[in-house]
């Protein structure tokens, strides 16, 4: 399973469909339950599927598509819709959050702090790209942005 959550305007807009897709050839086949069927239109309507699993109960594969579920289903500030933004995640990184809630915590709100705000600079640079990564701790993470039409302009955060 990969570790990268990659969020832009149009893989949104291609999971959504592909989402919706996928459960509407389970309800023709009859090969999924009312419930699966209304949890995939919630994920590709970007609500977060509840789940009656405790996170310390879950596989770490289960916790990893979780933790993609809660990122993708977060808002993005309108200015950003031109924005490309990768959320690099170790395996380190999301096994210390499986243990740790207040990490778990500390790395989604950093996450939907980085989505929420405003890109000023959009209009001049067409969106930007913005890299995220995460590990072990909160010393591991380190974020990165530059604008898409502006090819030397790094902005670098510890």
């Amino acid at each position: 399973m990969r570790n990268t959550i990659l969020l832009d305007s149009t893989m949104r807009s291609v999971n959504m469909l592909s989402t919706l897709e996928n459960a509407a050839k389970a309800a023709q086949n009859g090969t999924a339950s009312y419930k699966e069927i209304m949890a995939a239109i919630q994920k590709a309507a970007g609500k977060t599927v509840a789940t009656s699993k405790d996170t310390s109960e879950m596989t770490f594969d289960e916790y990893k598509d979780y933790i993609e579920s809660r990122v993708n289903a977060m808002q993005m500030d309108d200015s950003r819709v031109n924005d490309t933004v990768s959320i690099e995640i170790t395996d380190g990184g999301f096994r210390a959050m499986q243990k740790d809630p207040l990490y778990e915590q500390w790395v989604l709100d950093s996450i939907r702090s980085a989505l929420v705000t405003q890109n000023r600079t959009a209009s001049l640079t067409g969106g930007s790209y913005v890299m995220l990564k995460y590990g072990q701790t909160r010393e591991d993470y380190r974020a990165e942005s530059w604008g898409k039409e502006a090819r030397h302009s790094l902005t670098q955060c510890p």
